[in-house]
């Protein structure tokens, strides 16, 4: 089973441009855009990658080079790759900082005076431009997606790139270094790659196939279809990177579809808002071949009425709450209905505290030991109504 795949070098195209390199040019000019009755410089200019495209929603930051602070004046580009401001004149350090997706990295520029009235700074990127596709089953192209690559500067500063994929393709621009490379497609059902380590040392395509094998799975609840339960699956080819995951919702029915490589899996299960009451299910499951499963939600099922202490008639709409102790975040909850009546189905062997609450009353419910959840049990819980 491939996963993914490179090509290096297609096309080899050492420059002798540096990543950090890039272009600084002060300018009088006697007509500026506005009266600039404070003396201040009108900066503008223009970043581009090695293609000599302007990069658009990066930040151009201007730290003054003269004191401590590392705040300053955060300049962002147009879609253009253009900026423009006016600016106090002084010696700055000037960077370039990128916001999520940027299919160039951070650089720091040298350090710049500006002086009225007008002044250019211009960057274009050098290094290594890498670029490929992003394919799934049947090598068609993910329609979009992120490609984020991660490596090291030379000095051994990190860098990090993330590219947009548009119709399967993708651009980024770098250091030479070893990238470690994920890979996210914007379909859930295919599977996302993390952690594949590839040596860039010159202009580079790399293809990354996400393949696997057909998974068409439905949740149920003891054979009732589960609808927009959240799917959430974990693992790696023979126990090895790439790490892999794929997300997906349940439709109507409790389907889903999803695409694994062949290996071992943990598949996290978090029933829809129709089923609060069913507690997040583990499941593990070796995936050999294109395969059906059903996922059963079936647990431990905890019946029970929630009455006055002191009136003993039962309480409507309060929520009771079971908390899995080993682990905090998992818990499942029920709203009792007018016969103070609720119902939870929990994880067979766990350990749960309960508790309730309500949006309307409150209740003084006294300290209840965990109880494991070993199989089905009829509860009754006592709470004081607080000011009755």
């Amino acid at each position: 089973m491939v996963l993914w795949r490179f090509k290096i070098p297609v096309r080899t195209q050492l420059r002798s441009a540096l990543i950090l390199a890039g272009t600084v040019s002060c300018l009088n000019c006697a007509s500026l855009p506005r009266a600039n009755p404070d003396g201040d410089v009108y900066l503008t200019g223009t970043i581009r990658d090695r293609d000599g495209r302007g990069v658009a929603g990066v930040h151009v930051l201007l730290d003054s080079a003269d004191d401590d602070q590392t705040s300053g004046i955060g300049l962002p580009t147009d879609r253009d790759g253009s900026f423009r401001a006016y600016v106090r004149s002084g010696r700055y350090a000037p960077r370039i900082f990128t916001w999520g997706d940027a299919r160039v990295p951070m650089a720091i520029l040298d350090t710049l005076w500006l002086r009225p009235p007008r002044c250019r700074l211009d960057h274009q990127y050098g290094g290594v431009k890498i670029q490929g596709r992003l394919l799934g089953p049947d090598r068609r192209p993910v329609r979009s997606g992120g490609i984020q690559a991660m490596g090291r500067y030379p000095g051994g500063y990190g860098v990090s790139m993330k590219a947009r994929v548009i119709k399967g393709h993708y651009v980024l621009f770098g250091p030479p270094s070893e990238y470690h490379f994920d890979c996210k497609p914007s379909q859930r059902w295919l599977p996302s790659m993390h952690g594949i380590s590839i040596n860039v040392s010159a202009d580079t395509t790399i293809d990354f196939i996400l393949d696997g094998d057909r998974i068409m799975g439905r949740v149920v609840l003891g054979g009732n279809p589960v609808d927009r339960a959240q799917i959430t699956i974990d693992g790696s080819t023979h126990g090895s990177y790439p790490l892999l995951s794929a997300h997906e919702v349940t439709d109507r029915d409790g389907r889903f579809l999803v695409y694994l490589p062949r290996g071992g899996y943990s598949i996290i299960v978090s029933p829809g808002p129709n089923y609060a009451f069913v507690t997040p299910r583990f499941f593990s499951r070796v995936v050999t071949e294109p395969q059906s499963v059903t996922l059963d939600l079936l647990g431990a099922s905890w019946r029970g009425t929630i009455r006055d202490t002191d009136t003993g008639s039962p309480i409507a709409s309060a929520k009771v709450v079971a908390t899995d102790i080993g682990s905090p975040f998992v818990s499942a909850f029920s709203v009792s209905d007018s016969k103070g009546r609720f119902r939870l189905v929990l994880q067979p062997g766990s350990r749960y505290v309960l508790s309730v609450t309500s949006a309307k009353k409150k209740f003084g419910l006294g300290p209840l030991a965990p109880i494991r959840a070993v199989g089905d049990s009829i509860i009754t819980l006592n709470a004081r109504v607080a000011g009755s």
